[in-house]
């Protein structure tokens, strides 16, 4: 068995529970600042590779058959990521600026929980299509600190941090940065089940970074993709990641019927 099986099994049990016993004040749907968010991200992407809307389409459908090429190709995981330059940048740009306001239910979760936070770390941004649409629509205050692998993705972000000037923004090497109590709130979707040391990730790089009382909104879909490795699920359930968070962080709101699809807050 899956060592995640059982605890998504449970997920599915407390959504259930969730929506049927108990009254949780759930996210507003934000449908026209969602979109808006997404329509504002995609103008800054056309703009900055130089492309109609056409082709945008087409460079987002391309990275399905180019990411997995590359995996495949790659000598290791840091390769991968750090292959993301030129051409194949591109079009990751495109697929990961839909990718990352796919889904409007995480968008108004991490609208509506990130109002009291006054410095927010997105670890693993990407694009940082979320959170820089959040922050754009007035739902993050303070400091934003970006981090992720870097490659050419980077300076789409810097392009979109110069373009709205966004002073209050910065953007850091995932690898090399650390840090304590530096956030209330601290974002990561889509990101550990695709790290072979999750465990690690989570326990020395992010657990640290988010203050005592402060919220953790995660999702971490295990399997059904390529670069969703076996790996990263058995690391986390295995070697301490799941027993830290089930220990030092309580759950305060399911937006998925997944283990990792939860706002937590840090207890200890």
């Amino acid at each position: 068995m899956k060592p995640e099986t059982k605890y998504d099994h449970l997920g599915r049990l407390k959504m259930i529970l969730h929506n049927r016993f108990f009254r949780v004040e759930r996210p507003s749907a934000l449908r026209v600042e969602y979109l808006k968010a997404l329509c504002l991200a995609i103008d800054d992407a056309l703009l900055y590779l130089e492309v109609s809307l056409d082709d945008f389409w087409v460079l987002a459908k391309d990275w399905e058959k180019t990411e997995p090429k590359l995996f495949e190709d790659s000598g290791s995981l840091m390769d991968f990521y750090q292959s993301w330059n030129d051409s194949f940048a591109k079009q990751n740009i495109c697929a990961n600026t839909l990718n990352q306001l796919l889904y409007l239910e995480v968008y108004s979760t991490c609208a509506y929980f990130s109002r009291n936070a006054s410095s927010t770390i997105d670890f693993g941004c990407g694009t940082a299509a979320l959170s820089l649409g959040l922050l754009l629509n007035k739902h993050l205050s303070g400091q934003l600190l970006l981090l992720d692998v870097p490659n050419d993705v980077s300076r789409f972000v810097e392009f979109r941090k110069s373009r709205h000037a966004l002073e209050n923004v910065q953007l850091q090497d995932a690898l090399e940065f650390h840090g304590d109590d530096l956030a209330d709130l601290v974002i990561c979707i889509d990101v550990l089940e695709h790290i072979e040391n999750s465990t690690e990730v989570f326990c020395k790089k992010i657990y640290p970074m988010l203050k005592k009382g402060g919220l953790l909104i995660m999702r971490a879909p295990w399997r059904g993709q390529l670069t969703h490795i076996d790996k990263a699920a058995e690391d986390f359930y295995l070697n301490g990641g799941r027993k830290l968070l089930s220990r030092n962080f309580r759950e305060i709101y399911r937006f998925g019927s997944l283990d990792i699809a939860c706002v937590y807050q840090r207890m200890s």
